[in-house]
């Protein structure tokens, strides 16, 4: 391959459905903290969109200890201690059971990597949510790069109480698993859909866009911003097949905004992607090959 290029691939409903893991994984930890504290589940439900919503992510790693309606309580550290434990818990369970990659996933990114490509992982999650999530699936050592979300030092907030403090610990004083050196940590001003995020990955990563692709389930936060760079864009229209209840449940605690919610419950957008697969795979029958199979005749 003389030109550098590369497979930037989004994670969420692209390598695997998100949606039909966290929607059930969430509700379980609804359930169990309701059943330890006597709240009504609807109360909690508005509370973690308040704090989803500060932080911009789904995935914020302790938005139970932030519950404003957890913290009017003035419960005990201890008490606080076994509503978090009894709400990783359940979540962890349910995600257990429910999490894996879409059917041939790891062995096209092999392929993919055996061609020469450069494999860059791209999520609005949280980056030590993102970082786990690959290695738990088996697919952490594929990826050359990560972008994920991690703010920068000072951006949170940090209350005073001694479990708030470990928050920016968590983002900030990490040390990745995955090339460690070839990380790249998303402010919150940086999230998705950004175009100029992915032209400081152009130009980092050296890539010829014509023949670098961007694959993503979202129209509206993955393939518009790719096409505005000139990357060739890829709409993973499998992503969009989810249990409309599990969809419900994100678009009650998400910090989306309403522009944004409506074009991905509908899956219209303004434009139209370049390139459309029904399954991961499909990328071997798209993108060009530089090395022959052994088996090829």
């Amino acid at each position: 391959m003389s030109h550098r290029s590369a497979i930037i691939a989004d994670i969420d409903n692209t390598l695997y459905n998100f949606v039909d893991f966290f929607g059930p994984a969430f509700r379980a930890m609804l359930h169990a903290i309701s059943a330890k504290t006597g709240i009504a589940e609807h109360l909690l439900t508005e509370s973690f969109r308040t704090v989803y919503s500060k932080y911009q992510s789904l995935e914020y790693p302790f938005s139970v200890q932030e519950l404003p309606i957890l913290r009017e309580q003035n419960f005990t550290e201890e008490r606080l201690r076994d509503i978090v434990y009894a709400a990783r818990v359940a979540f962890g369970q349910s995600r257990k059971n429910r999490l894996r990659l879409y059917p041939g996933v790891r062995e096209t990114l092999v392929w993919l990597k055996q061609q020469g490509y450069i494999l860059v992982a791209y999520s609005d999650g949280a980056y030590g949510h993102v970082e786990r999530r690959l290695i738990r699936l088996g697919v952490g050592d594929l990826f050359s790069r990560i972008v994920a979300w991690g703010p920068r030092l000072g951006e949170l907030e940090r209350p005073s109480d001694p479990i708030s403090e470990r928050i920016e610990r968590w983002f900030v004083d990490a040390e990745p698993r995955v090339n460690p050196s070839q990380n790249n940590y998303l402010g919150s001003q940086d999230l998705k859909p950004n175009p100029q995020l992915l032209r400081k990955l152009i130009q980092d990563l050296k890539l010829d866009v014509e023949h670098s692709w961007l694959i993503g389930d979202s129209q509206t936060k993955d393939l518009r911003p790719a096409q505005e760079v000139g990357l060739q864009d890829v709409w993973a229209r499998y992503g969009r097949i989810f249990d409309p209840q599990n969809w419900d449940t994100l678009v009650a605690i998400s910090p989306w905004r309403e522009p944004i919610i409506k074009t991905e419950t509908t899956g219209v957008a303004e434009f139209a992607p370049t390139y459309i697969i029904d399954t991961f795979a499909d990328l071997r029958n798209l993108v060009p090959t530089y090395q022959p199979s052994l088996f090829e005749s």
